[in-house]
């Protein structure tokens, strides 16, 4: 009885252990969604993640209507910490991104806290946009220019209103 009862566990903790496997390296499915990224930050207590949303833009349904229109937010995790400097490069840019990602079975908490993984990053880059400048600094302020007005001569080829030339 004794030799059932260690079989019979040694068979569950090699069953839970494939079935752990299968969960942390295989994937339920694999794809690309594009957007802006609204938030990258590391997080966690004992096991830092990078964890981010992407705001891929208004969505109106399949029959646009007024009142219809909801932006939708993509939370996904970074595995790679190159992955996530290139994300925030871009972002900081200003620019779309495209996110190259992997949906496990499940989330797994030394992963991320999605089960959206993301495993590359292609930068969108504005057709007729330079895409240098980063989006939160201002623009250049103009030098005043000079305006005719009182107190000011007129050009010498103009007319000067009660003149007779």
């Amino acid at each position: 009885m004794r030799r059932f009862i260690k079989r019979f566990f040694i068979i569950l903790l090699l069953a839970g252990a494939g079935i752990l496997a299968l969960f942390t390296f295989t994937n339920y499915s694999d794809g690309e969604r594009a957007g802006n990224i609204t938030k990258l930050s590391r997080k966690g207590i004992l096991i830092k993640t990078w964890e981010g949303s992407l705001d891929m833009g208004i969505y109106q349904g399949a029959k646009p209507k007024i009142g219809n229109v909801e932006n939708t937010i993509w939370d996904f995790s970074v595995a790679n910490a190159e992955v996530a400097r290139k994300i925030q490069d871009a972002n900081a840019r200003g620019n779309r991104v495209v996110l190259h990602y992997e949906e496990k079975y499940m989330k797994l908490f030394w992963v991320g806290d999605s089960k959206y993984v993301v495993t590359s990053m292609d930068e969108v880059m504005e057709p007729g946009t330079l895409n240098q400048v980063p989006a939160n600094v201002p623009p250049q302020q103009q030098a005043p220019q000079r305006q005719e007005g009182l107190g000011q001569q007129a050009p010498a080829d103009r007319k000067v209103q009660g003149e007779n030339l």
